[in-house]
């Protein structure tokens, strides 16, 4: 959902990093490709959900 919802590209996604999710601010800095500018993005609850998920789960 979070590809589709904010349009990001492959590259923008294969390139996101834990640190670029504010997980209490509820956004997502992007660093966007072919001559973008780097935005940040609120996110859904949903979104927020499923990434902390994610998160521990990978840090284990």
């Amino acid at each position: 959902m979070l590809i589709y919802r904010h349009g990001l590209r492959v590259a923008e996604v294969a390139s996101l990093r834990w640190e670029q999710i504010d997980f209490h601010g509820g956004t997502n800095y992007v660093k966007r490709v072919k001559k973008g500018t780097a935005s940040t993005h609120p996110l859904y609850s949903e979104e927020i959900r499923t990434s902390t998920q994610a998160s521990k789960r990978l840090s284990c």
